[in-house]
């Protein structure tokens, strides 16, 4: 704004000397819409747990809440900010037990975590940077959830903030040149921090640990302005991704991969402007999900006030496939009927590549959430 399939295995019973071998049901692909709020019109799914937890914000009665997903029921969690009720939750924890949710307090917003051990659950703010007014929003959490990045305001101005429970949240600085800086992504270990960073030459994409600062990623050749942003980082660091200007996109994103230093082109989707970026990657980096221009007429709804481009849909991308059109792939690949819907973007993807989330537009024309489920 990133639901499993169980398998029945095949049983043996053994009767004397005798056996029988019940076969294997193949496992297929299945799309969930995430519904609303009793009183909401609409929804977006931002992020999605191991366990299929699906987190991100809906519209109730008394404005936009975050909301969790799990096992076919939507929960509100506006409640647990206290103020304004508007609220939305930007990522999960990969053991799905710490939620981020961003939320108002007072005259500006603060990023919380909230924490669910068995029964018991609890809200704590993370408070903001020293210096600047009071503002601090999060964009992403460790696998723990005992890591958040994201950006603040300090005395210097809007800076990349990594925050944890035992040195609170942490400044990250900018790259040379730079007075705004924003941490989109961190590794599953909360060792890495991606995000980008103006400088003297533009906005670009970064990569920060604690031993070496902040580092450049570089940009696809031959944009015609610098711009770059990284929102993606497998579990192990080696593969990030996001966008970045290119000399096919001009002045706008090309989805990028970065891996071992190297910035690569991802292309995008046919139709529209030159237009695609990466939201998130499978653990491995081995997938990719996102959205990209194909010049698609839709009806304006209310989740149009975070998108930059209206005529995008969601994308899937791997190295053997290239990148596809997200709808395109369920329906011609896995035989499933989407008639009446449009994937506007995927927003995030399991661990193990195997659930995507984001939203689109359900053939009542408002915006939804969705849940795919792949063999």
């Amino acid at each position: 704004m990133k639901l499993k399939l169980l398998t029945l295995v095949g049983l043996i019973f053994a009767v004397g000397c005798t056996t029988s071998t019940s076969p294997k049901m193949e496992r297929k692909a299945r799309f969930t819409p995430m519904g609303t709020l009793p009183s909401g019109s609409w929804s977006a799914a931002n992020k999605v747990a191991r366990d299929g937890t699906v987190v991100g914000i809906a519209e109730s009665e008394r404005g936009h809440e975050a909301v969790r997903w799990r096992n076919g029921k939507m929960e509100s969690l506006g409640d647990a900010i206290g103020e304004n009720f508007s609220s939305f939750s930007p990522g999960i924890s990969a053991n799905g037990q710490v939620t981020l949710i961003q939320g108002k307090r007072g005259s500006g917003n603060e990023v919380s975590i909230w924490t669910q051990e068995g029964e018991k659950s609890g809200l704590m703010g993370l408070g903001d940077l020293k210096g600047g007014s009071f503002n601090s929003e999060g964009h992403a959490i460790s696998a723990d959830g005992s890591v958040v990045v994201g950006q603040s305001e300090s005395a210097a101005k809007a800076e990349a903030f990594i925050w944890t429970k035992e040195q609170g949240m942490k400044a990250l600085g900018f790259l040379p040149g730079g007075v705004n800086s924003v941490a989109y992504e961190v590794s599953a270990d909360g060792r890495v921090v991606a995000g980008n960073s103006e400088t003297n030459e533009g906005t670009v994409a970064f990569v920060w640990t604690e031993a070496q600062g902040m580092q450049k990623l570089p940009n696809l050749p031959g944009g015609r302005v610098s711009l770059a942003v990284a929102c993606a980082v497998s579990a192990g660091a080696v593969i990030m991704a996001g966008g970045s200007t290119s000399a096919q996109s001009g002045s706008v994103y090309e989805a990028v991969m970065w891996k071992d230093g190297n910035a690569v082109a991802l292309g995008d989707l046919p139709g529209g402007q030159y237009y695609s970026i990466v939201y998130d990657i499978s653990g491995d980096g081995s997938i990719a999900v996102g959205e990209s221009s194909t010049g698609i007429t839709r009806p304006q709804v209310k989740a149009d006030a975070w998108q930059d481009f209206q005529d995008v849909e969601a994308f899937i991308w791997d190295a053997n496939n290239g990148m596809r059109n997200l709808k395109s792939v369920l329906e011609k690949d896995h035989g499933l009927d989407l008639s009446g819907w449009i994937l506007i973007s995927g927003e995030g993807i399991s661990e193990d590549g195997k659930t995507i989330v984001g939203w689109g537009i359900n053939p009542d024309g408002k915006d939804e959430g969705w849940i795919v489920s792949l063999p």
